[in-house]
């Protein structure tokens, strides 16, 4: 087999990928989107109030409806992109992917962008039918009511003052789910809770240690008399927590996203001999 990287190669697999995985399936696609908006129905039908003038009520619609599509979003990749190798649990699903004629390179990238492009834009295509299908519902049922489309994951995508903390932190989670996947092939949530769970712990004794060294540094400092004002050791201390808060999730994010390759390679080796 060439060993040079072959887009063409990569896409047939990636193809192959959204086959198995239903992601090519309208029906699926539609019916998942009529479910989630039957429930966003449910969670706004009971917040429209005749006394309200029409902006108050698109306002708390707006906001009930924006936690709800977020936390669909969230969930659903975690969900998806965690199951993303169950099938591979049976020997005839392994043996296809074995002879497929593409290298682990390829394969891993499939991998990569099946699960941080086209699983996030179909969940996002199914956000869109649901609103569509709220926003139809009230139109028809409620016209009483001015009923307000609102755009999926306004919020969720928002450069906020926050988003420099949040985001790293989104992505921690999803890429854990996307590492665990090539672990734990059978009760794939159970063990990913779990291991995540203990995996947490340590990251916070770890973080924790860092910034216990750091603020005994800025004691010994001052024990010696280099004396710093208040207000300079709260902006250092806050400034390195941030820092090492940062640093230690993008190097968490790499190993997540690097080590599935390997051990792809490691498995595929295993099930050849």
């Amino acid at each position: 087999m060439i060993k040079s990287l072959s887009f063409v190669r990569m896409w047939n697999v990636i193809k192959r990928e959204l086959f198995l995985g239903q992601l090519l399936n309208p029906v699926k696609l539609l019916g998942l989107g009529v479910l989630v908006g039957v429930i966003s129905i449910l969670l706004s039908v009971g917040v429209y109030s005749d006394g309200d003038i029409a902006e108050i009520n698109n306002s708390s619609i707006r906001h009930g409806i924006n936690i709800f599509y977020n936390m669909a979003m969230f969930f659903g990749m975690c969900g998806m992109i965690g199951n993303i190798n169950n099938r591979y649990s049976n020997k005839g699903e392994m043996i296809g992917w074995l002879t497929l004629p593409a290298t682990n390179l390829e394969k891993y990238l499939s991998k990569l962008i099946t699960a941080f492009i086209f699983i996030p834009v179909y969940l996002y295509i199914m956000l869109w039918i649901s609103e569509i299908i709220r926003v139809l519902y009230f139109n028809i049922f409620y016209s009483e009511y001015t009923t307000e489309f609102i755009y999926p994951l306004t919020s969720f995508i928002d450069f906020g003052a926050d988003y420099r903390t949040r985001f790293p932190f989104m992505i921690i989670v999803v890429s854990y789910f996307f590492f665990a996947s090539f672990i734990f092939r059978k009760n794939t949530l159970f063990k990913v809770l779990l291991s995540g769970f203990v995996l947490a712990v340590l990251s916070v004794i770890t973080v924790s240690g860092m910034f216990v060294a750091r603020l005994k540094s800025l004691i010994g400092d001052w024990a010696r008399g280099e004396l710093y004002d208040n207000v300079y050791i709260e902006s250092i201390s806050s400034n390195s927590t941030i820092v090492l808060l940062q640093m230690f999730a993008w190097l968490c994010i790499l190993f997540l996203l690097v080590w599935p390759y390997f051990r792809m390679k490691e498995t595929e080796l295993i099930q050849r001999f």
